[in-house]
């Protein structure tokens, strides 16, 4: 089972959650084209090769994933991204990811700034109840006070009693929603 998904449509619950991100921005689909040398998770240094290999510049942003795959669609999800604009203007995803999709949803972001922490993840609830809104709350969490005081090139270290109580409700939520 796929856990993230490209979402299918641009519909309002994906440009809603853009704009609390990116207000500026509008998502789009954008064309995932792997390059054969490329490193899965390494899209910023992809990129920057790739620009120096062949022009274009980098542009900086969100991948946006409805999670998971199948249904239920509970949570939607944005990971810090880099995509290649060639010199022609075309937008491609060089970045091997890990599912099957031909096509990733970005929404672009010039004010998130790479550092020396990673840049962690945004979710936000697509079903509204109470377990799938705290799972979002821990997720969020998580992120915030673990992965992005994190060094780039090192892993995060997340205590154990969060990741328990983020498994419990995620047995809940299957539970309640179904798994497909």
């Amino acid at each position: 089972m796929n856990t993230t998904n490209t979402p299918k449509e641009i519909d309002d619950s994906v440009i809603d959650f853009c704009k609390s991100i990116a207000p500026y921005s509008i998502p789009e689909y954008v064309q995932l084209r792997p390059e054969s040398w490329c490193i899965q998770n390494d899209c910023y240094d992809n990129v920057k090769q790739k620009v120096e290999d062949c022009g274009g510049k980098r542009q900086l942003g969100w991948r946006i994933q409805v999670v998971p795959d199948p249904y239920p669609k509970y949570m939607i999800e944005a990971v810090h991204h880099a995509i290649w604009i060639s010199e022609t203007g075309e937008k491609i995803d060089i970045t091997p990811q890990p599912d099957s999709a031909n096509r990733i949803v970005f929404v672009s972001d010039d004010s998130t700034k790479i550092g020396k922490h990673r840049i962690g993840e945004k979710y936000h609830a697509l079903l509204n109840c109470p377990i799938v809104n705290e799972y979002v709350r821990l997720c969020n969490l998580e992120s915030v006070q673990y992965v992005s005081k994190t060094n780039l090139i090192q892993k995060y270290n997340t205590p154990l009693v969060l990741l328990k109580e983020q498994q419990k409700l995620l047995i809940q939520i299957y539970e309640k929603h179904g798994r497909n």
